[in-house]
């Protein structure tokens, strides 16, 4: 058994092979640091020595000359070869057609000044040989009184037509010339105050008393921030004042009419990145206000008025537009100074004096507000808003002849106004009943 083993083991160990032998390690040899140092430095040292090298000993100014001429000689083959390309063919011998009615003369003649006497529909109506002749009849008579004293040169009766067209633009511009109320001023006609209705539809939990709360400082006339007059004035009777939910509410508000005008966010934005560098200039608070008003603000306008006229305490303009605007909210007493202080300070009081009658005529005193636009109209007779109140207070006091009289002359001068119509029309139809 013994004997066995021994002979399996030494088998075993026979038939393994036998692993070779590692090979032998051989450590780095080590670099030293400075002599990679070394060969770097030397490195930019050759390399910046052949820069310069090429920058000063080569001549530039003789590549670049060569590499000019040579592309200015091969754009000059280009174009020739494009320009033989696109070569233009020989024209004909045949003539235009132009030159063929040259010789005629006369015939020329004549179709130039027919040329000039019609209009564009010409060319349409050659087919039409009866048409021809009525459109030239109408035409001739004002242009052969022209050109007969210089009848004799051929190309002469050119002038007299171009210079008859002038004429008549001139005297239309200076017919329809109609005066302007200076723009920095607001003025108005009677009546100045102008309501409206906000339509509210009623909710469950609302109350007179919300409304008034809501829109307390909305509600124009300023009676009807009484709730008992604002519950009249929808029909709401005592002693219930009973709401009922889906129903329509309206609230009385101002509508003041501005003329129309566009613009307002560019000029607002102008004029504040002005008053960021002249924050107390009054022109330009003024201007301000004034496109507050036609946005609807007007305690923005008020106050900013208010901040103009404690920069320059006597301005008129700043006072009449103050007063304007105590005018709209129905601040009668403050409007009254307001208009005084205007006249006052202003050179030309013309309008504050057609805004103090326009006051009288809310305060129910139609004969103040007859000498008030009376006094306007004698600083300013151009001044047509005066005219127009005037008339209105004449019709307010019983004189209606000087009324009427009033209103055909601003119906000759505004044709176009709806309100004078509306006024002399009625002004006429209450004549004819009379009568």
């Amino acid at each position: 058994m013994k004997k066995d083993r021994v002979r399996n083991r030494k088998r075993d160990e026979s038939s393994v092979l036998p692993f070779p032998p590692l090979p032998a390690q051989v450590p780095p040899v080590p670099q030293s640091q400075s002599a990679s140092r070394v060969s770097l430095i030397i490195g930019t040292i050759v390399g910046v020595g052949l820069i310069a090298l090429l920058v000063y000993a080569v001549p530039w100014n003789l590549v670049s000359q060569t590499l000019t001429g040579s592309f200015d000689s091969l754009s000059a083959q280009v174009k020739q070869v494009q320009f033989a390309q696109v070569k233009k063919p020989r024209k004909s011998n045949v003539p235009p057609e132009v030159s063929v009615p040259a010789t005629l003369t006369d015939e020329t003649a004549l179709a130039q000044e027919d040329s000039a006497l019609a209009t564009s529909a010409v060319e349409t109506t050659p087919d039409l040989e009866v048409s021809t002749p009525e459109t030239l009849t109408a035409e001739t008579p004002p242009t052969q009184e022209t050109p007969a004293p210089t009848a004799p040169s051929g190309e002469t009766p050119s002038v007299p037509e171009t210079s008859t067209p002038v004429a008549p633009p001139t005297a239309v511009a200076s017919a329809t010339s109609i005066p302007e109320p200076d723009p920095q001023l607001l003025i108005a006609r009677y009546p100045a105050r102008k309501y409206t209705d906000i339509r509210h539809k009623i909710s469950p939990q609302e109350t007179l008393y919300s409304f008034i709360r809501v829109y307390g400082d909305r509600i124009f006339p300023k009676k009807y921030r009484d709730w008992e007059l604002l519950a009249g004035y929808n029909n709401i009777r005592p002693p219930q004042y009973t709401l009922k939910p889906g129903d329509v509410f309206l609230i009385p508000t101002l509508a003041h009419i501005v003329l129309p005008k566009t613009g307002y966010e560019t000029e607002f934005k102008q004029i504040q990145s002005e008053l960021a560098k002249q924050p107390n200039n009054p022109e330009l608070l003024n201007q301000q206000a004034i496109i507050h008003f036609k946005r609807n603000e007007l305690n923005q306008a008020r106050s900013t008025l208010r901040r103009a006229i404690r920069s320059a305490p006597k301005n008129g303009i700043l006072h009449n537009n103050l007063g304007f605007i105590y005018l709209i909210i129905e601040d009668d007493k403050r409007a009254q100074s307001g208009f005084e202080l205007a006249i006052t300070h202003s050179e030309n009081p013309a309008i504050p004096h057609c805004n103090l009658g326009t006051l009288y005529m809310t305060m129910d005193e139609p004969d103040l507000a007859i000498k008030a636009f009376e006094s306007a109209l004698d600083t300013d007779a151009n001044l047509l808003d005066a005219k127009y109140n005037l008339a209105l207070a004449h019709e307010k006091v019983g004189n209606v002849d000087p009324a009427r009289q009033h209103l055909r002359e601003l119906a000759r001068l505004l044709s176009e106004d709806p309100e004078v119509a509306s006024a002399l029309e009625r002004l006429t139809s209450s004549q004819a009943t009379g009568e």
